[in-house]
């Protein structure tokens, strides 16, 4: 190889070099504002519960935030074949027990909440039950509009 051959594969290998490093620091960037994204998310499900009465020292709080969210992210996943052994498994417990945690903290949250507050996440202010499904799904549309 001629030194003229060197320098052009040294200038080469330089080039790929900083290419490579653009694209590491675009992909860190866009990972940052995907992390970003999901921790927005994670906080406005936990302050809409929040607002219908929904307390975090309650277990269906935290199980109901990773249900909505899943639900967000797969609106046709299925509660108790899918969301539930997610959860439950995240959180050490069998599914039976998300389920319950949800139930409680629905009943809960329908209990507390004001009719306005009804009004505005579900447009009907005269719901007295809902079930887990129906309850995860309204939250995660009203929050995805």
């Amino acid at each position: 190889m001629t030194n003229e051959e060197m320098k052009k594969l040294i200038l080469t290998i330089e080039k790929l070099t900083e290419e490579v490093r653009q694209l590491n620091e675009f992909l860190k960037q866009e990972n940052e504002k995907q992390r970003r994204k999901k921790k927005n998310i994670s906080n406005d499900i936990k302050q809409l519960l929040f607002t219908m009465g929904i307390m975090p020292n309650l277990k269906g709080f935290d199980y109901l935030c990773m249900a909505i969210e899943i639900r967000m992210k797969d609106p046709k996943a299925l509660l108790t074949k899918e969301i539930y052994p997610q959860i439950a498994k995240k959180f050490g417990v069998v599914p039976s027990n998300i389920d319950r945690g949800i139930r409680t903290a629905i009943k809960n949250a329908i209990q507390r909440m004001d009719e306005e507050t009804k009004l505005k996440i579900w447009k009907n202010s005269s719901i007295k039950e809902l079930t887990n499904n129906e309850f995860i799904s309204l939250v995660a549309e009203f929050l995805q509009n």
